[in-house]
């Protein structure tokens, strides 16, 4: 089973850019190629909605696919 730095480690080293994303579209954890591939800081993007990184005129889909 992996620990917490075990599973920081493998998350960072990833080459792919990772969201964890909650059940209510809340950003819970991202990985240094988030970040650059958004262009926002850690701090921007962690306990925000998801919402944030999809442009304005398809926002209201993925709102609409959690509430299903």
């Amino acid at each position: 089973m992996l620990n917490q730095n075990d599973y920081t480690a493998v998350f960072d080293a990833s080459p792919d850019a990772m969201l964890v994303v909650d059940a209510d579209g809340v950003i819970r954890d991202l990985n240094r190629q988030a970040v650059a591939m958004f262009g926002w800081s850690r701090e921007e993007l962690e306990g925000s909605e998801v919402e944030r990184l999809i442009p304005g005129a398809s926002r209201g889909r993925p709102r609409r696919h959690r509430r299903r």
